[in-house]
């Protein structure tokens, strides 16, 4: 017997083929007396994996693990596993929290095996430090003359500077 797979024209003798991608194709099986037979059959194929648009929470302070990232894949079939690597964190709900800044390589696989990667960066901000700290000593004593004016950089959002124990506290930085 000869096997006939169309499109393509591929003859063998065992009627088995593989590699094949999603389509429609069909096998002619002949015998030495020239009778044919034929089968149409058409392979099909789950939508393709792939990703929604990502929730990110950055680190709120250098250092610190409160980001997250949130994902969720679609297409496919099946279940979902989500996979964040470093740390080798699995889950299916495609929540990842307590993350610091870092580059972080999320996979997911459905139920078939397929699999679709994507990597995220959480940028933390920088480091909160004083960049100057000026100081008026009281002039006389008993009477309130001092000034301390205090100036710092990084983090994030508006610095608010406290000053103790009088616990006084405003955006300027000057007391």
């Amino acid at each position: 017997e000869n096997f006939t797979l169309q499109p393509g024209n591929i003859v063998n003798n065992s009627g088995n083929y593989t590699g094949l991608i999603a389509g429609t194709y069909t096998v002619s099986a002949s015998d030495a007396a020239g009778c044919t037979s034929s089968q149409t059959y058409t392979l099909t194929q789950n939508p393709l994996l792939s990703w929604n648009t990502p929730i990110v929470n950055l680190p709120l302070c250098q250092n610190s693990s409160n980001g997250s990232i949130t994902v969720q894949a679609s297409g496919g079939n099946g279940t979902y596993t989500y996979v964040k690597q470093a740390g080798n964190v699995t889950n299916t709900s495609g929540i990842f929290s307590n993350l610091g800044g870092g580059s972080f390589t999320i996979t997911v696989t459905d139920g078939t095996l397929c699999t679709a990667s994507q990597v995220l960066n959480l940028t933390a901000p920088p480091a909160l430090s004083f960049s100057s700290v000026t100081k008026t000593n009281v002039l006389c004593n008993g009477i309130p003359t001092g000034t301390v004016t205090a100036l710092a950089s990084g983090g994030s959002g508006v610095i608010s500077y406290t000053l103790q124990p009088v616990n006084i506290t405003n955006n300027a930085g000057t007391f």
